[in-house]
């Protein structure tokens, strides 16, 4: 098995785990970042740096074709990490980012409803009162509009 397909593997099944348990997504996101990395190591200090900057490439090819769903969902998990690591402006480029992503999936779903919140969370713990109230406003409507949806046979949770 090649080292792409390792990788993909893992985190195919990462992914099935984590929907079936309670899993630290983010821990066990940066402890494979952090295995890859030292992968990739091993190839340039063995002389294999063509194949390192292959699986580089791949990587990052693999990345791009997410689709409007993944890169959602990629936007949403980063708007996390920068706010946990307090670097709030990439927090809020982020969310907004996967706010944009969210109104193009139709029917909207729920990550419309959680986008709207965390970037109102954001603003909020900024004292940017204005800007939060924005966002609650649109995360109550995108909601009920869910809500709408689910209720009438046309699930979109």
């Amino acid at each position: 098995m090649n080292s792409t397909n390792k990788f993909a593997v893992e985190a195919s099944m990462l992914s099935a785990r984590s929907q079936q348990e309670n899993v630290d997504a983010p821990g066990a996101y940066k402890a494979a970042q952090a295995r890859l990395n030292q992968h990739l190591s091993e190839l340039k200090a063995t002389g294999k740096s063509a194949e390192a900057t292959e699986l580089q490439a791949q990587i990052a090819g693999s990345e791009t074709s997410l689709g409007t769903s993944g890169q959602l969902d990629a936007a949403t998990e980063s708007g996390a990490q920068a706010y946990r690591s307090q670097n709030f402006g990439d927090a809020e480029k982020s969310y907004k980012e996967a706010v944009r992503l969210a109104e193009t999936v139709h029917p909207h779903d729920q990550r419309l409803v959680m986008s709207l919140g965390f970037l109102g969370s954001l603003y909020h713990s900024r004292k940017d009162d204005a800007d939060a109230g924005r966002s609650f406003q649109q995360q109550l409507e995108a909601a009920q509009e869910v809500w709408r949806g689910f209720t009438e046979g046309r699930p979109r949770l």
